[in-house]
């Protein structure tokens, strides 16, 4: 068993978001939940890691991925 933690995913130094892992014992991967206006469309939003969920925020934030 892996441990798995939640973070904040930040874009040049501004917080944008928070991935939590999933409870799903099915499925691995992060739900997104957005801390900043420009990423409200990922909040709620599930990534198969977060790796993938950063580079989302990314061009949610307006900047290249």
């Amino acid at each position: 068993m892996s441990a798995r933690f939640s973070y904040v995913i930040e874009i040049e130094d501004e917080a944008v978001g928070l991935v939590i892992p999933t409870n799903d014992d099915r499925r691995s991967g992060v739900i997104f939940h957005a801390v900043h206006p420009k990423a409200q469309a990922l909040h709620g939003r599930s990534f198969d890691d977060p790796q993938q969920a950063t580079r989302a925020a990314s061009v949610a934030m307006g900047r290249a991925a």
